[in-house]
């Protein structure tokens, strides 16, 4: 459906149809009266109006809108409503590189060129590295990162009819920055082996307990490490032997995380453990149980792993 169609009586009915937002957030509208004697007249009518409005030049749908004032609607309407730690990474993405790109140009004069010359900048740009210290030039993903931003936030603007095409696509693929991701090694199985004699030959004291209960899990259930980090002791069933795995805690910064669910449906899952790990995970709350309390500290969320025990 181009737009809506509403039916004001007397076969007489009012077309609308969307065109975007003000810098304000205000929706553009366009309207049109017609007479038609059903709903199906009217809809071919909306059609027509509709093929009618986007065939003319589109008044103050927004090329005159800077990039920063693009931004703001953008939060208001598409970033405000993902997860907190997606949001974050979004404004440090911003605030550190995008906005100072873009942040006072009009829609109207943004260009494939300027968007190239804005990732060439990116891939000199330097970056402090944090551990060591020194500089560094900034990644393939980072700059890979800011590129796919500024994209999605000029596809909305085409969506929301700010402009009629996003500079990007006039940039061939093949010349999209791509991210180097790095793959973390994996275990032979003979390596996995003498880990495990390693691990059984440890003392039993309360961290080597916590510690061999955490990497049997992981082993078996394929847990991330958000996922564990959110793992309460009321999703144990003891009785049947499995763990339900159903939240995960979401990194922010050093001062801020979030406990929500998964990123996708299948993600929620029940895992089933063996006896053997159910008596590490027996003997791990016991220990914890007894830490608190001589702590005089509480678990009030009821988390399984804890930062200090």
């Amino acid at each position: 459906m181009a737009g809506t169609v509403i039916n004001r009586g007397n076969n007489k009915w009012e077309l609308r149809i969307s065109m975007g937002y003000t810098a304000d957030g205000k929706q553009i509208r366009k309207t049109k009266r017609v007479e038609a004697t059903s709903a199906r007249a009217a809809k071919k009518a909306l059609d027509e109006f509709y093929m009618e409005v986007m065939s003319k030049p589109q008044e103050g749908t927004g090329e005159q809108m800077t990039f920063g004032e693009l931004v703001k609607i953008w939060e208001m309407k598409h970033n405000s409503k993902k997860a907190l730690t997606t949001r974050h990474a979004q404004t440090l993405l911003l605030q550190k590189h995008v906005l100072k790109e873009f942040q006072g140009l009009k829609l109207c004069n943004i260009t494939s060129d300027h968007i190239r010359r804005f990732v060439e900048r990116m891939r000199n740009v330097d970056s402090e590295r944090h551990k060591k210290n020194e500089k560094n030039k900034l990644s393939d993903t980072a700059v890979h990162k800011c590129f796919k931003l500024v994209n999605h936030i000029l596809r909305k603007a085409v969506d929301w009819k700010f402009i009629a095409k996003n500079p990007c696509d006039d940039i061939p693929r093949d010349e999209w920055p791509k991210p180097n991701y790095h793959h973390y090694p994996v275990w032979e199985e003979e390596d996995l082996q003498k880990f495990l004699q390693i691990l059984e030959n440890l003392p039993e004291t309360k961290s080597n307990v916590k510690n061999k209960t955490m990497f049997y899990l992981a082993l078996i259930s394929g847990a991330r490490k958000g996922e564990f980090s959110a793992l309460t002791w009321d999703d144990v069933d003891w009785k049947n032997g499995s763990i339900s795995i159903n939240k995960a805690q979401k990194y922010v910064n050093a001062k801020n995380f979030e406990i929500s669910r998964p990123k996708t449906e299948k993600s929620i899952r029940t895992i089933y453990i063996d006896d053997y790990v159910l008596s590490l995970l027996k003997k791990h709350k016991e220990n914890q149980d007894n830490y608190l309390k001589s702590k005089g500290y509480e678990n009030t969320h009821g988390y399984i792993f804890l930062g200090k025990q």
